[in-house]
């Protein structure tokens, strides 16, 4: 009986090795699947005829105490699935970040969203966006990857429930956003279909905000993964009006690397997922990004810029891999912009 279980942890370490020289969803998701199914079916049934055997001979308590360690390790293995796939996708965090800036004259949030990469509309979706829609943001900001869907659901099924939702959504500076990795069927739909989301590519938009401008960069998929290329364009944007709240939208975080001596107020990205596979001491496996792995998911301000990272609002879906997460919850971030308090010499000079 213990041939089987040699066998099993030979393919594993193998499947594991994969993984670790040749990093990519597919490949976790195929030593995913191997040892939350495959190895648990192979261990039920190599334990149902140990008991067989265990029955006939009762003297062998060896096979019996060996049947039993195989059902605590295929139930252990398959809890540990039902956590990854059908309670941690599912646990939305509201991550918080405040920042002080003497370029806004009164509190100013924005709720960043990213890679919501739906699979099929459901319960999920529409419990997220009632979340959304309880923040009263006053700006939210879509970091790319809409929907992956999973036969049966369609693309052709699915949008129209992803655009009514995003209806149910009414910020006071609306919904801007870019493409994703996914995207490439939403530039076939007409602007007017899409709830109120805005999508930019290469674009330039300015929201006045009472007193306030805020400055949005929206960058297509290209531009987000740009080298020092792209680094003049941005350098060129920032000075035509340095005393603006300037926002750059990109899906990947890659430009934050040719940007890092400018000074922008505030980079946004997704794509990465956080890597959805959290490991102790290791963080993400996969981050499908050339920035750090550190960076794959948060806020920092590294040199001259502020950059937040979303480990996003879905999972990744590609040739059909179960949703998976964990140590690395699934979330949205509201970003509020909060005047920056006068310094004390500012104080004595008002008080003159």
């Amino acid at each position: 009986m213990t041939l089987p279980a040699l066998v099993l942890a030979g393919m594993d370490l193998l499947l594991g090795v994969s993984c670790l020289l040749r990093p990519s969803f597919q490949a976790i998701g195929a030593f995913y699947t191997f040892n939350t199914l495959g190895i648990p079916i192979v261990l039920g049934v190599v334990a149902a005829a140990g008991f067989v055997v265990w029955n006939r001979r009762p003297y062998e308590k060896r096979i019996v105490l060996l049947s039993l360690a195989y059902v605590a390790i295929a139930f252990s293995l398959v809890g540990a699935r039902i956590l990854l796939t059908h309670i941690e996708p599912y646990r939305l965090a509201l991550r918080t970040v405040t920042i002080q800036t003497d370029k806004v004259t009164r509190p100013f949030r924005i709720l960043q969203i990213s890679d919501i990469q739906s699979a099929g509309v459901g319960r999920y979706e529409k419990e997220t966006f009632a979340k959304m829609a309880e923040l009263s943001p006053d700006l939210i900001l879509f970091t790319g990857d809409l929907l992956q869907p999973v036969a049966p659901a369609t693309y052709e099924s699915e949008l129209p429930k992803l655009t009514a939702l995003f209806g149910t959504l009414h910020p006071a500076y609306g919904i801007w956003g870019v493409y994703g990795d996914v995207d490439g069927q939403l530039r076939k739909v007409p602007p007017a279909d899409l709830g109120g989301l805005k999508l930019m590519r290469d674009d330039r938009v300015t929201i006045e905000a009472g007193q306030d401008r805020i400055r949005l960069l929206g960058l297509s998929r290209r531009q987000s993964r740009a080298g020092r290329a792209f680094h003049h364009t941005v350098n060129r944007w920032l000075q035509e009006s340095p005393d603006t709240f300037n926002i750059i939208v990109g899906h990947a975080p890659d430009y934050a690397l040719a940007l890092l001596d400018l000074p922008v107020d505030l980079c946004l990205a997704g794509h990465t997922h956080g890597g959805q596979i959290r490991l102790p001491w290791l963080g993400p496996l996969v981050t499908m990004s050339r920035v750090p792995r550190a960076w794959a998911r948060g806020f920092r301000e590294v040199e001259k810029i502020r950059l937040n990272v979303s480990a996003g609002i879905g999972c990744e879906h590609t040739d059909g891999i179960p949703p998976m997460r964990f140590n690395c919850r699934p979330e949205m971030t509201l970003i509020t912009l909060v005047p920056k308090p006068p310094t004390p010499l500012q104080n004595k000079e008002t008080t003159r």
